[in-house]
């Protein structure tokens, strides 16, 4: 394809009210032609062959998909299967459906990143509370996550002497204990946006008075910060090991140099724009339309 458009498709529900996915809409590009799609009204016919439409019959057109937001108006597992369905049939998805699945869950992205020698915490999965109250005690303090979640929501410190039953608590509401050391900071971290192979903006996220996370929801503020080359190669290989075309991803300083605490699949970015003034949603569409290209 040379002066025609790119069909470029940004997968949102209700992009008036998510400030991502209108930047990425309002993002300009002489070669993209970028339009919303809620995957809610999806449709798929089955028969002699596969047709794809919306609601209302209108067919889809699409060279490529960034995915933002599923509707939660309709089944979240039948908008990721259909996603996966349009990618087999060769439709670009960014992120791929098998990257959202690993960044999803904090047991997969863990794993995956420490089976590719990037550093990350000490950490245990497991269903036995004498297990990870034995975790505990060894790390002197740890972090209990909900393995799906994001914005710093359901995250809690605990000490060496935390009460059994809190994690028995816990268990029951998540399932499963993830159980990963407390890095000692100064109430700082490291969001670095990385779009393809490059570090296109980072920010210091400082925590709020009295809060230990540093997350922007729970009050954090950001500051612009230039990263060291080995940082931002750190976080371009977690990125790359996770299979994620753009993700935040989130780092502490630890004893022995920076660890990645956390990949994001689908990154929230206002925070990180006002702090730094870079156009992640153009850096993002560049990115889609090399990729294009490079097919």
């Amino acid at each position: 394809m040379t002066a025609a458009e790119y069909r470029v498709v940004v997968v949102a529900h209700d992009p008036e009210r998510d400030r991502t996915s209108a930047q990425l809409l309002a993002a300009r590009h002489p070669r993209a032609a970028i339009r919303c799609l809620d995957t809610g009204t999806l449709r798929l016919e089955a028969g002699a062959g596969v047709a794809w439409s919306t609601t209302g019959s209108e067919p889809l057109e699409a060279d490529a998909l960034i995915v933002r937001r599923f509707s939660p108006l309709a089944s979240a597992q039948a908008q990721f299967e259909l996603l996966e369905l349009l990618e087999r049939q060769g439709t670009l998805v960014v992120n791929s459906t098998r990257a959202l699945s690993l960044s999803e869950s904090k047991l997969q992205t863990t794993a995956a990143l420490a089976q590719a020698g990037i550093p990350v915490p000490p950490t245990l999965v497991t269903h036995d509370v004498d297990d990870a109250r034995a975790a505990v005690s060894e790390f002197g303090r740890a972090v209990l996550k909900p393995l799906y979640g994001e914005l710093g929501e359901g995250v809690e410190r605990v000490e060496e002497d935390v009460d059994p039953e809190l994690l028995a608590e816990r268990l029951e509401a998540h399932g499963v204990l993830y159980v990963q050391q407390y890095l000692p900071n100064d109430g700082t971290d490291v969001r670095a946006f990385v779009v393809g192979n490059r570090v296109v903006a980072a920010m210091r996220r400082v925590a709020a008075p009295g809060e230990w996370r540093s997350n922007i929801h729970q009050g954090g503020v950001g500051q612009p910060v230039e990263l060291p080359p080995a940082t931002e190669q750190l976080a371009v290989r977690a990125a790359e090991a996770l299979g994620l075309d753009y993700s935040g991803v989130d780092l502490i300083e630890g004893p022995a140099g920076p660890v990645v605490v956390e990949c994001n699949g689908t990154p929230g970015w206002l925070e990180l724009k006002s702090a730094t003034g870079c156009d992640i949603a153009a850096a993002i569409v560049e990115h889609v339309v090399d990729r294009l290209d490079r097919r």
